[in-house]
């Protein structure tokens, strides 16, 4: 019996440690802070559906971009967290035709995504935890500025508000982290670049459902996949003489990350990632042309989270 208190306490502490990993809840007064670096190779490419014409628009760009993150907890079970990123280098940016002809750009240098979050855990067991997340987001997105707003994302450039339910489980084998959230809009200004005008956004929003699932290769060495996945309702974007329906919205994101713990203490966790996000948009102008647009954004991060 004693030999069996003692296998189930350490195999209890154990699990909760695994579950760390998935996301870090500090204890009180504690703080997590993260920093990253991104190589993001960008290709926007739109259709014209109503004429039949293929990639008559497209920008590509390869850029490096810095972000940070902190956390730190009010209590054993709420904390807050800060977030942003900024664009540092720009490899190459250009714009190109239905001709394959191409016009150098320049990718803005800025700060932007800057975010908050308030997260609080309402369960907290040896192998299961669930939490609340909720998140503000302002209107300073990168993509939201020349070059990029001449692609017409409906979403970039606005301010949202999020809120998920996130939940992760222990399966022994390998640990699951999954959520599912709402994503509010509060409207926002796009530069419509084929009517060359700009458009006011209704307000809309977005279902957001993913899964991130976790295993240890070795006892440094972790490993993770995962997928999330957003669906927008239909909306419209209206300027001074036209008006742009989004009838379809998508967003698809497949990441793989791993992780290595062996200077945890010292210096902090090393992280490697690599990021895939395809965005889909069918845009309705005036009740007339067709476009699609198919964005494509592939990240590769390195990233150090250090846990004080």
């Amino acid at each position: 019996m004693k030999y069996f208190l003692v296998y189930f306490i350490t195999f209890s502490v154990f699990a909760v440690n695994r579950l760390d990993y998935l996301y870090r809840f500090p204890d009180k007064a504690e703080s997590v802070l993260a920093y990253s670096l991104y190589w993001s190779i960008d290709e926007m490419e739109f259709d014209n559906r109503s004429t039949g014409l293929e990639e008559f628009f497209e920008v590509d760009r390869s850029v490096l971009v810095a972000g940070l993150e902190y956390r730190y907890a009010f209590t054993d079970k709420f904390l807050a967290a800060f977030s942003t990123h900024a664009e540092i280098f720009d490899f190459e940016t250009h714009l190109e035709n239905e001709l394959d002809e191409e016009t150098p750009e320049e990718s803005p240098f800025a700060i932007y995504d800057p975010a908050i979050e308030l997260r609080y855990r309402v369960i907290d067991k040896d192998e299961v935890f669930f939490d609340v997340n909720t998140k503000v987001v302002w209107g300073a997105t990168n993509s939201g500025k020349t070059p990029l707003s001449r692609t017409v994302s409906p979403f970039d450039g606005q301010e949202f508000y999020q809120i998920s339910a996130i939940a992760g489980i222990d399966f022994n084998t390998f640990y699951l982290m999954a959520h599912v959230g709402a994503i509010f809009y509060n409207g926002g200004v796009n530069q419509f670049e084929f009517g060359n005008e700009n458009l006011k956004a209704e307000d809309s929003h977005q279902v957001d459902i993913g899964f991130q699932g976790q295993i240890d290769l070795s006892k440094l060495f972790k490993a993770s996949l995962g997928m999330s996945f957003l669906s927008a309702d239909t909306f419209s974007l209206t300027g001074e003489s036209q008006r742009v329906n989004v009838e379809k919205s998508t967003q698809q994101n497949y990441f793989l990350k791993f992780d290595y713990l062996k200077y945890e203490e010292r210096i902090g966790i090393l992280t490697f990632k690599v990021n895939q996000r395809i965005d889909r948009y069918d845009l309705q102008v005036d009740n007339s042309d067709l476009y699609v647009a198919d964005n494509s954004y592939l990240d590769f991060i390195i990233q150090v989270e250090k846990w004080f």
